[in-house]
């Protein structure tokens, strides 16, 4: 059970393959696009947030701005 079927290259980097250079040139690519996506991860998701608490907001945006307009406190402000 010691037998191995696995060839070890002196130089990986040396080895060229048409499948290889597919995976290599794949998996950079990938890796570029999740680094470039997460500067704007959080754009994403303030907007995702906005439009979600937004789609409950249409059917009561006039009781909304009613009741805003009625029960907001009255603040005085002192003339300096």
């Amino acid at each position: 059970m010691s037998k191995s079927n696995v060839i070890e290259l002196s130089d990986p980097d040396s080895f060229t393959d048409l499948l290889t250079e597919l995976l290599r040139t794949g998996a950079r690519r990938l890796i570029e696009q999740a680094a470039e996506a997460s500067k704007y991860l959080q754009e994403y998701l303030n907007e995702f947030c906005y439009r979600f608490n937004r789609r409950a907001w249409e059917a009561q945006l006039s009781s909304r701005l009613l009741n805003a307009c009625l029960i907001h406190i009255q603040v005085k402000l002192k003339m300096v």
